[in-house]
């Protein structure tokens, strides 16, 4: 039996009741869906579960308010609520459905990301020295550092503490009899401040002394330089603090090579030409000797010892050439060999510090060759 005209006037179609109800429920969801704010942080583990069941439990209560609302929709509609043409109320169902399916797909997609997070396991982290030695590429520079050189010996000598032995004769009386060492460091210092030795405008002062009872004397300095500079000067202060503390200049020898024989080192006129020739002081050369015996061999050429006063001089004259009547003479540094003891003739010490037998060079017995009757006779 169809449905009476007065019944259809006053109740809406179901189909338009239930779009309507559509319409609502899925704007709810949407709505609800989009008030979620979904973060994914790689380095922290978030409860996603946990925000899952409260968008679920936000959806229902949205669900619940509207059929709530529905009822009492049903209760206060209108008897004469007009009806939209059934062709808008198809396209008005069809863009529900598809924003239904759309909060679907999302809502699938969400199921699919917690399920993934809940799997994976957190990052370990890792300690100092695993980043070290992850990022051993990034540590290591970019070019080759080139290491700076070493300063020069002048300077680190102003740094060393330096100190210098003095030595004396075994022979005669000893310098600075029955003085301490605060006496003769006063001495000393008066005997410098004399002849106003001092490096780079800094006076050389004396820190302490060691007085040994062999008669040498051995001064501590500020720095090295100042014991170099009393060592290579000892002649000019020594016998000024003490006349019985005499002592020889300090000399430089240089090696000569493929030095003429006809060569006269007795003879002034050819030191003072070779000096001439090679712009050399006179009085900066103190001795000259032969290496061996090349004239009694009858050697054209011969090897020559030149001591000289100077330092520097003797420095510049190694990086040079040399001439004697226009024949050309190498220099090299003259090194020389092990100490020998003229008292026991063995090596490896000198006479002062020796404690064996006297030994003759002469003859070979135990006796002094000073004192030796066949070298006399």
């Amino acid at each position: 039996m169809s449905p009476s005209p007065a019944r259809r006037n006053k109740d809406p179609p179901p189909l338009f009741k239930e779009m309507i109800l559509n319409a609502k429920k899925t704007r709810c969801d949407i709505e609800s869906a989009s008030e979620i704010d979904i973060e994914m942080e790689t380095d922290e583990t978030l409860d996603y579960s946990k925000k899952f069941m409260n968008m679920m439990e936000n959806i229902i209560n949205r669900l619940n308010k509207i059929e709530e609302d529905r009822k009492i929709d049903d209760q206060t509609r209108v008897t004469n609520e007009s009806s939209k043409p059934p062709q808008n109320e198809r396209d008005i169902l069809n863009k529900l459905i598809a924003k239904n399916e759309e909060l679907t797909l999302q809502i699938e997609e969400l199921h699919r990301i917690i399920a993934g997070n809940n799997n994976k396991k957190a990052p370990k982290q890792q300690t100092y020295a695993e980043r070290l030695g992850n990022n051993k590429e990034d540590l290591q520079p970019t070019r080759q550092l080139h290491p700076l050189p070493p300063p020069p010996n002048k300077f680190i000598n102003l740094l060393k503490q330096g100190n210098v032995l003095i030595r004396v004769k075994n022979e005669g009386e000893k310098p600075f009899q029955h003085m301490g060492a605060e006496q003769i460091a006063k001495k000393v210092e008066e005997a410098l401040d004399k002849i106003q030795a001092s490096i780079n405008n800094e006076k050389i002062s004396i820190k302490s002394v060691i007085k040994y009872n062999s008669g040498d004397i051995r001064f501590f300095t500020k720095n090295k330089a100042q014991a170099n500079w009393m060592l290579e000067n000892r002649h000019k202060w020594t016998h000024i603090a003490d006349p019985l503390f005499i002592k020889s200049q300090a000399l430089f020898p240089v090696l000569l090579h493929s030095v003429p024989t006809f060569f006269d080192i007795k003879d002034e006129v050819d030191i003072q030409e070779f000096c001439n020739e090679n712009s050399i002081p006179r009085d900066c050369i103190k001795k000259l000797r032969w290496v061996g015996d090349p004239i009694t061999q009858e050697k054209s050429n011969g090897s020559m010892i030149i001591h000289l006063s100077e330092k520097e001089l003797a420095r510049e004259l190694i990086r040079c050439h040399l001439a004697f009547k226009r024949i050309h003479i190498k220099p090299t540094p003259y090194q020389a060999g092990p100490p020998q003891c003229y008292n026991c003739l063995k090596l490896g010490h000198i006479a002062h510090f020796c404690k064996n037998k006297p030994t003759c060079a002469k003859c070979g017995k135990d006796h002094n060759t000073k004192t030796c009757k066949k070298a006399n006779s």
